[in-house]
């Protein structure tokens, strides 16, 4: 599955985990516990439940995911 987000795209606290891999843009992912963690092209990532996370500069992010990709940016 991918998820895709546009720059501007409003903040969303996450409440599933995330494995996936980054295939173009940037994003930050904020974890509850401090921890900050930039996502760039080709990077694989773990990113834990918990989170916020928001796209950086003007590309469009682009990911595959490979788990939590079914609950992606839920609004419930």
């Amino acid at each position: 599955m991918v998820a895709s987000c546009r720059a501007g795209d409003r903040r969303v606290e996450l409440l599933v985990e995330h494995v996936g891999m980054v295939v173009s843009g940037r994003a930050t992912a904020a974890m509850d516990n401090g921890t900050i963690v930039e996502m760039r092209p080709g990077d694989v990532f773990y990113i834990a439940a918990g989170h916020d996370s928001w796209v950086v500069g003007d590309e469009p992010y682009v990911s595959l995911h490979f788990l939590g990709a079914d609950h992606y940016a839920d609004r419930s």
